[in-house]
């Protein structure tokens, strides 16, 4: 019985072992079903997701397409059914860029280190170039390897991309070429500066950029104080503009309008763009412009007074009059002695000073009686110097320059005088310490323009008179008050203020003009301007001749930028027997120097000419020819002249207007020295 049950139990556990295995196949059957179901779900909602992509998403396996998302269709327009699976992806994108495209490809699927996303153009249905950015991955798909790739349509940036470029280019032309510096500023370091700003500075772009900005003011207070302006008025209104002074390489101190923007007006550390103005020309034009307009109320203002102290000295000499007259009837009284006479001498002698101080006033108004003759400045200037020396003191030198062939002037001689004292008296004063006094005579010529703001001034040939001291100078408000009748700088008691009006006036009435230079510290220099005399000219019969001038052989070098000028010298020279080479200018003259083989004996040279003055010829020429002489001619002669160095030494200077026998003596003084 029991070997009847064992085998009957076998089947029995072969069914319990079976029917187990079904249940566990149906519950994997079951939850494969369930996942295939979460698959199609999520593979649809993946469909979904690339049907609304903006984005393209493609598979490629094998350089073919497997897989395109309908996105690629419509960036390229096309169909669906364009993109066969056996297509070549490398004949969609832009045959300039294929060759790069496949190598790019082998890359990728070889596994190198290779970028994931780049750039490519792809080629529409329509023929169109379509800019796209390409980000690849390798993928598995089907259980192969594949790579799945992302397209971009980047028209839109690649638009952006190209105006931002174009507006960067424009705006570092407008940087580059602006005749108005601009820079960067961040930190008070210099980021970035255009060409003007160099110019302007003298520094190159490499000397400035990482800088401190401090480097182009002069001061560190100027600097702090342009801080502390152009930040103030950047929080009040966004954009700050103060005038200050930059300092050039070279130490030049130039004016300049500063300009000052915020890169990001939330955040003032981020820097700051600048522009920046020259205005040094500008504010020099207005200065000059100020001065002529204070030189011309001034003017104005000295007429006015003047008709003023016209009117007051004339009333004041009538009643002066009565005084003395009453004076001189009571002197002849036999009656009137002892104390009486006395008081009656002091009366007198108040109204003989007060005759002197009324005379100032008519000097000033130029209403007083002139006795003009016929007067040469230079012996007027010599008869003096001994008086001067007396009046002046020990402690003061004079030095005393004339020109040699001065025309005469027509004045007043005692005024004149008068006039030269008062100047001394003053210059005098002014040097308490000491110092020199220099009187100097010179022609001159003023022209329109010099006389445009003098009115009553013409224009003309003038002998000028110039006494000038080492003294303390004048501060501005003396300067605009010198010449005012009763104002004075000394004591009380030492100066009735009418020394520099008297000269005013008697310069005034001769026809002339007088002007003044002066600089706290350095001293004064007062300029009289009086007309030469018509009386100058010599008889016809008196000249020298031609043939009485002394000769010469030697070689001349003549530089004269007059062309009459230049002829009558040559033509005196050849007629004494010279050798003449004669140049229209100092570039023409040193290059005859250069090319001429023989010797130049003599290098005679007008000291201000265009291009290069007779100075620098001279010592060109003096350089490479040290034995040649140099004769200077002027048409005017200043303290800048007569004190130079070269002047002094191996040299002489003639003052035009010369005569030929004038012009030919100083020749062969020089070469006989």
């Amino acid at each position: 019985m029991k070997e009847h049950e064992n085998v009957a139990g076998e089947p029995a556990g072969e069914v319990r072992r079976l029917r187990g295995r079904v249940a566990e196949l149906e519950a994997a059957l079951a939850d494969q079903e369930r996942a295939a179901e979460g698959a199609c779900e999520r593979e649809e909602t993946y469909r979904q997701l690339l049907d609304v992509c903006p984005d393209a998403v493609v598979v490629i396996q094998d350089e073919r397409f497997r897989f395109v998302s309908p996105a690629l269709p419509t960036l390229l327009g096309s169909s669906s059914d364009a993109f066969a699976q056996d297509q070549s992806p490398f004949e969609l994108v832009c045959p300039d860029h294929r060759q790069w495209a496949r190598e790019y490809y082998d890359a990728l699927i070889a596994g190198k280190d290779v970028p994931r996303t780049i750039q490519l153009d792809l080629i529409a249905a329509d023929g169109r170039l379509v800019p796209t950015e390409l980000s690849a991955a390798r993928i598995r798909y089907h259980g192969r390897p594949a790579e799945m790739i992302l397209v971009r349509d980047i028209s839109e940036r690649r638009k952006a991309e190209n105006a931002l470029r174009q507006s960067q280019a424009a705006l570092a032309s407008i940087f580059r070429a602006a005749p108005t510096g601009i820079g960067v500023v961040r930190d008070r370091v210099f980021h970035q500066v255009n060409d003007r700003v160099c110019e302007m500075l003298g520094y190159t772009r490499e000397e400035l950029l990482g800088q401190d900005a401090r480097m182009v003011y002069p001061s560190e207070h100027a600097y702090a104080k342009v801080g502390r302006e152009k930040y103030r008025q950047i929080a009040e209104r966004g954009t700050g503009t103060v005038e200050t002074l930059w300092q050039r390489k070279d130490g030049t101190i130039i004016d300049v309008l500063l300009s000052s923007t915020p890169l990001d007006p939330s955040d003032l550390l981020a820097g700051v763009t600048f522009t920046v103005l020259d205005i040094t020309q500008q504010r020099r034009a207005e200065a000059e412009r100020d001065l002529a307009e204070q030189e011309l109320r001034q003017a104005q203002k000295m007429e006015a007074v003047g008709r003023l102290a016209g009117g007051v000295a004339h009333d004041f000499r009538n009643q002066l009059t009565v005084v003395k007259g009453y004076c001189d009837l009571l002197r002849q009284e036999s009656s009137v002695d002892g104390e009486l006479r006395d008081a009656i001498e002091e009366i007198a002698a108040a109204a003989e000073r007060a005759t002197r101080t009324t005379e100032h006033l008519l000097a000033f108004s130029r209403k007083q009686v002139l006795r003009p003759e016929i007067v040469d400045l230079n012996e007027v200037v010599a008869s003096l110097h001994t008086p001067l020396a007396r009046l002046i003191g020990e402690d003061i030198r004079i030095s005393v320059v004339t020109s040699p062939h001065l025309a005469p002037v027509e004045v007043d001689r005692a005024q004149l005088e008068q006039a030269i004292v008062n100047l001394a008296v003053n210059a005098r004063d002014a040097m308490p310490s000491g110092g020199l006094l220099r009187i100097e005579t010179a022609p001159a010529v003023l022209t329109a323009s010099d006389v445009r703001q003098v009115p009553d001034l013409m224009p003309g040939p003038y002998a000028l008179l110039a006494v000038s001291d080492t003294g303390s100078g004048m501060d501005e408000d003396t300067r605009r008050r010198a010449f005012d009748p009763f104002f004075t700088t000394k004591d009380i008691g030492k100066g009735t203020g009418l020394g520099l009006s008297m000269v005013y006036g008697f310069v005034k009435q001769s026809g002339g003009h007088v002007d003044f230079a002066t600089e706290l510290g350095r001293g004064t220099t007062f300029r009289l301007y009086l007309p030469r005399s018509g009386a100058t000219a010599a008889p016809a019969d008196e000249e020298t001749r031609t043939e009485d001038l002394p000769l010469g052989t030697e070689t001349v070098l003549v530089a004269e930028d007059e062309d009459a000028v230049l002829a009558l010298a040559v033509r005196v020279l050849r007629q004494c027997g010279y050798t003449v080479l004669p140049a229209g200018g100092a570039p023409e003259a040193a290059a005859l120097a250069e090319q001429f083989e023989g010797q130049i004996d003599l290098l005679v040279t007008d000291v201000i000419m265009p291009e290069q003055d007779g100075k620098e010829l001279a010592r060109r020429v003096l350089t490479d020819r040290p034995d040649t002489r140099v004769l200077f001619i002027s048409g005017y002669i200043g303290t800048d002249i007569a004190t130079d160095d070269l002047l002094e030494q191996e040299t002489e200077l003639l003052t035009k207007p010369f005569s030929p026998a004038e012009f030919a003596e100083a020749v062969r003084r020089v070469l006989d020295h």
